[in-house]
């Protein structure tokens, strides 16, 4: 027996081997004594509760029922979100797009940066909180974390006589080794192995080859990001892996800035300087005519810094999705759910457990120029409804809204691109396992029309 389709709608169901359709709310079979496996066809724009399973039938009529919910609300409805500024344009982005998809919903977007997004999620005051990074204990405040969105960072650099278009290569062990102090000058042996020769001639031509390190004053993703790429590359690092990594890094030529902006001034006034800043700020890097390094892979690292120069590759939208591809190749879903940070594609490690020493991306055959300094932008849920702002239609109507998300692509959502939106904040399309795993995750949040036997 079903319930929940309006009167007169098809509906079919699959019974040890025999389809019949009605649109009625019962569909019925006869069958003898067993256990028979059932499959419900859906029904668009209705989520359905159970799909498929087994009914046993012993000497007396059984029932199954199933529930059809209307994923579309009824009446106009508003989706709150807030959080990730990083966020924010492709939210936008995406509201517009899903009014042409269900005019009676509207996403307001409010922003506010991460913490307040997850804050805010928690508390129940928001349908969707917006972060840069998942939230390690969602289960403890009924959250359900969900990537939907792929970015990362970049490691920006000033050397005098060094063109924009002549890319310097560094890998995990290099960058390790310059942030420590290991490498403190751009003519160090190991830094030169990794160019090509016109990189090499800028670097011994430089009157003063003194580096200087731009580390984030603030905590955020970024130094998370860069700190675990330098701990997984070099077993002489001694920072550790934390949001506030390099709180500790106080030497000569060392310089503290603040948030991405900072960093972008700060290395632009510093001729010899380097530092990290994220994707979304790819804008700013290029006004301030910044160069961007190409960043190694595993099969770039050797004794003598690296020396395989086909294996140093720039942040691309390719190049990071690549990387994300390996990751989810690496990580155990089933002890993780989709709480990835970091991604690091294909490290031996795994993305999660990040042991001392183990490198950043494998390269593969099908995956071959993996970015390695990839993450991912969040959203979290309640998983169930609960108070005056996730009502039982809210929350309906937000699963709704990202499962259209994430399995439309953000790109292309409504037919409207988003180029314009990702050239000022490079949000990549999540790989498709990712969001085949979103999608199920989605599924779970909101649940349940019936098949009877005699």
């Amino acid at each position: 027996m079903e319930s929940g389709l309006p009167t007169g709608t098809n509906w079919s169901v699959s019974f040890a081997s025999t389809v019949r359709a009605s649109e009625t709310n019962t569909i019925g079979f006869t069958a003898p004594n067993g256990t028979y496996p059932f499959l419900v066809t859906g029904v668009s724009g209705y989520n359905l509760t159970p799909t498929s399973g087994n009914l046993t039938v012993a000497g007396h009529e059984a029932e199954q029922a199933v529930t059809f919910t209307n994923l579309t609300a009824p009446h106009p409805l508003t989706i709150t979100e807030a959080g990730s500024s990083v966020l924010l344009p492709l939210m936008i982005a995406w509201g517009l797009n899903y009014s042409q998809v269900d005019p009676n919903v509207t996403l307001q977007t409010a922003g506010g940066g991460s913490g307040s997004g997850t804050s805010q999620a928690e508390l129940g005051l928001v349908d969707i909180g917006a972060s840069d990074a998942y939230l390690a204990n969602s289960s403890d405040s009924n959250l359900v974390d969900l990537p939907v969105a792929l970015t990362g960072d970049m490691i920006v650099y000033q050397i005098p006589g060094l063109s924009a278009s002549d890319h310097l290569n560094l890998n995990g062990t290099l960058l390790a080794e310059i942030y420590a102090g290991t490498i403190s000058t751009w003519t160090n042996p190991l830094v030169l192995a990794a160019q090509n020769a016109t990189v090499q001639s800028s670097l011994t031509s430089l009157s003063n080859a003194s580096i200087t390190v731009v580390k984030r004053s603030d905590a955020n993703v970024d130094t998370f990001v860069v700190s675990a790429l330098c701990y997984l590359s070099w077993t002489g690092w001694p920072f550790g892996v934390s949001t506030s990594a390099f709180g500790a890094l106080n030497r000569a030529n060392v310089v503290p800035a603040e948030g991405d902006a900072g960093v972008v001034s700060t290395v632009g006034a510093t001729p010899g300087a380097i530092g990290y800043v994220g994707l979304a700020d790819s804008g700013e890097v290029t006004v301030e005519g910044l160069g961007v390094a190409a960043m190694g892979t595993n099969e770039s690292l050797s004794s003598s810094g690296g020396t395989n120069l086909s294996n140093y590759v720039l942040p691309t939208a390719a190049n990071v999705t690549e990387d994300a591809e390996l990751g989810f190749t690496q990580v155990d879903l089933s002890s993780y759910g989709l709480a990835v940070s970091l991604v690091l594609g294909g490290s031996p490690e795994g993305p999660l457990n990040l042991t001392l020493g183990a490198g950043g991306s494998n390269p593969t055959v099908a995956d071959p120029t993996p970015y390695p300094l990839a993450s991912f932008e969040y959203v979290m849920i309640k998983d169930s409804p609960g108070g005056s702002v996730v009502t039982p239609a809210a929350l309906a109507a937000t699963v709704h809204f990202l499962t259209w998300a994430v399995e439309n692509d953000s790109v292309t959502t409504g037919g409207t691109p988003l180029g314009p939106f990702l050239g000022a904040v490079p949000l990549y399309p999540d790989p498709i396992e990712v969001v085949r795993s979103v999608a199920a995750l989605l599924t779970m949040v909101v649940t349940s029309d019936s098949v009877s036997t005699n």
